[in-house]
């Protein structure tokens, strides 16, 4: 383990990206690998929110609406079109992840350029299949729900097949929640163009860590939301993006007032906008807005291939430090053989998993505390942020993952119920 700990040295001693750690609060963990779920606090989003707070709202009242906020979904936008290289006037932030895929499924399914099939799978996150399933019972339209003989990678030749027996819109989670597969989404958006149909893809655990770029990739309509790799905060607004192919058939399914063309006319007939801005519905959440832009800047600051390119460098790093120290007590990778099959993610299982998490966490017998996620029914995830992870702390954390086992320190801990896992 001493070859690969000053291996790991050297490597963050290369590392152009190092210094952006010091833009992140610390927290109260010396190890952070749940970034995938929810990222860093920002060290400029605490002032950020204070001048959006005390001197926007508290002083300058009702006014900072013309002076601050109006533009800055606008912004947001822009940044966000930079950041997944996406044509000027194709993204729209703000709702969330869930409110964004129903208006554009819905909008998409009710401009009938697409047959009334609606599939997702297996590996797709499940509150966006409640989506799917949802619209389609309430439109009647095909539910197809996708099966795989495994959870770790989709099984593309049956993907396909599907497709082609079955065109219309399609559902997928560019990379999966769990295994971390990363989708070969070039070639699926061909196939579906070539076979009637879109894909509309949920980003939420690839922006920010890997290297999308929707024109080359042929992305046509996406969501996704901004709270993990691109440390909006909790709740941070999400994201929908539709290519302007697209903008003069769909429309927004829920008529609400910023959609509006001219909202502050207070006509009674809406209009809709003929921007992008039309999938916009209520008051734009202008504190979550203004954390979220700081998220944002850094990662631009960064630039997403230098992240991506770091991150691919450390998942190759963990999963070999992975497969030399741990395979042989009972743990197992869950994840696609193919590094270009990986995202910003590396699962593994062991039958006592959820009270290995609680053991990382404590940092005990000297170890620092690590905090993953765990997934039921035994999957650890270490998510690697690699704005802010190390190729050390990737080390560190699989030393007190093989340490937890030989000593069995997993054996002493209560079981923890908490709501979020």
């Amino acid at each position: 383990m001493k070859a690969l700990l000053d291996q790991a040295r050297l490597l963050d001693q290369e590392d152009e990206l190092a210094s952006f750690s010091k833009q992140f609060v610390p927290g109260n963990y010396d190890i952070y690998l749940d970034g995938n779920s929810l990222g860093k606090l920002p060290k400029k989003t605490i002032d950020r929110i204070k001048t959006t707070v005390e001197q926007q709202w508290g002083a300058q009242l009702i006014n900072s609406w013309n002076a601050h906020w109006l533009e800055l979904p606008k912004r947001l936008a822009s940044d966000m079109e930079q950041l997944i290289r996406a044509q000027q006037g194709t993204v729209y932030v703000g709702e969330s992840t869930s409110l964004n895929l129903y208006k554009l499924v819905l909008g998409l399914l009710l401009s009938n350029r697409y047959d009334k099939n609606l599939t997702t799978d297996l590996l797709n996150f499940p509150s966006d299949n409640y989506i799917i399933e949802g619209i389609a019972q309430q439109q009647g339209a095909t539910f197809h729900l996708l099966h795989y003989p495994t959870f770790l990678e989709a099984d593309l030749q049956l993907l396909k097949a599907h497709i082609a027996s079955n065109p219309g819109i399609v559902c997928l989670s560019m990379v999966s929640f769990k295994s971390a597969y990363y989708y070969p989404v070039k070639e699926l958006n061909d196939w579906a163009k070539d076979h009637q149909s879109i894909i509309v893809w949920d980003m939420s655990h690839a922006v920010g860590i890997c290297d999308v770029d929707c024109q080359k990739m042929e992305i046509k309509a996406a969501v996704g939301c901004t709270y993990k790799y691109l440390n909006g905060g909790p709740g941070a607004p999400a994201f929908l993006m539709l290519d302007s192919e697209f903008q003069d058939g769909v429309g927004n399914p829920i008529q609400g007032w910023f959609g509006h063309q001219k909202p502050f006319e207070f006509d009674l007939e809406y209009v809709e906008d003929s921007s992008i801005d039309r999938f916009a519905n209520g008051t734009p959440s202008i504190i979550s807005m203004a954390a979220l832009e700081i998220g944002l800047k850094i990662s631009l600051e960064a630039g997403i291939s230098s992240i991506a390119n770091k991150n691919k460098r450390q998942i190759q790093f963990l999963i070999e430090a992975v497969k030399k120290e741990l395979l042989a007590i009972d743990y197992e990778l869950v994840c696609p053989n193919s590094m270009e099959r990986i995202g910003g993610h590396v699962s593994i299982s062991h039958p006592h998993a959820k009270a290995i998490v609680e053991v990382l966490k404590s940092g005990a017998n000297n170890h620092p505390s690590v905090l993953p996620d765990f997934r039921p029914p035994n999957l650890i995830r270490l998510g690697v942020a690699s704005l802010y992870v190390s190729y050390e702390d990737l080390i560190q954390t699989v030393t007190f993952l093989k340490t937890i086992v030989v000593t069995k320190m997993y054996k002493n801990v209560k079981a923890q119920n908490h709501i979020v896992p």
